[in-house]
């Protein structure tokens, strides 16, 4: 199969799923409300490596400081269908990957929901969890993250 033909089987079998996904020159993008706010999902398709990487970035947290490094290698031990750390741009990256090379398209398209998902429930859960906990949050963030959840430390 063409890779413009698994990219419109992809984007097909992933539509009702995530109804704001597009066809783009590299692949396939998204945005997703989640109670960290609108992710700009990005769904890059590597033809030779036979995979598709999905990933969205997020600006780091100012004044982090080296115990945030220590907490992204604590969720990639954690986590394994999703990693995070720092793209070259030092933006924060929270990525997952699919081999496709045995999977037809609806079964990939499972496969990158649930990653997906893992991608959503690292920045929804224990992201926000962390920059609360640390006081790192804005406080828009930390008025949408309470209005949205109950996280907040005791």
């Amino acid at each position: 199969m063409s890779d413009g033909g698994l990219l419109r089987q992809l984007h097909a079998a992933l539509v009702p799923h995530i109804p704001t996904i597009e066809k783009v020159e590299s692949g396939l993008e998204a945005r997703l409300e989640t109670r960290y706010g609108i992710l700009s999902l990005v769904f890059d398709h590597d033809p030779a490596a036979r995979s598709v990487r999905a990933y969205t970035l997020l600006p780091p947290p100012a004044g982090a400081g080296s115990g945030f490094f220590n907490w992204c290698l604590a969720m990639n031990t954690l986590y394994w269908d999703a990693k995070v750390g720092l793209d070259a741009q030092g933006m924060l990256l929270v990525m997952a990957d699919v081999d496709l090379a045995h999977l037809d398209a609806a079964a990939a398209a499972q496969v990158l929901l649930t990653r997906v998902s893992a991608m959503c429930e690292l920045i929804d859960d224990d992201l926000i969890l962390y920059l609360l906990e640390h006081n790192l949050a804005t406080p828009a963030q930390r008025e949408r993250w309470m209005r949205v959840g109950d996280d907040e430390p005791a």
